[in-house]
């Protein structure tokens, strides 16, 4: 029971973590030019797998127990 909760927490500070750059960066670059903004949200695409990804493994633990 105190690993799941471990997990859960652990996978929403890799998201914070991950989200926090990306989110700061598109918005400078969305602010200084449009074509910037669109390569951040080419960048954002892989992340946000990643974190689908991280999510559903997490699920999937915590389902098995």
């Amino acid at each position: 029971m105190g690993m799941d909760k471990f997990i859960e927490l652990f996978v929403m500070a890799v998201v914070a973590v991950a989200l926090l750059p990306v989110l700061v960066s598109f918005i400078n670059d969305a602010v200084i030019n449009q074509s910037a903004a669109i390569t951040a949200l080419l960048y954002l695409i892989p992340v946000l797998y990643v974190i689908v990804l991280i999510v559903a493994f997490a699920y999937a633990v915590k389902r098995g127990k």
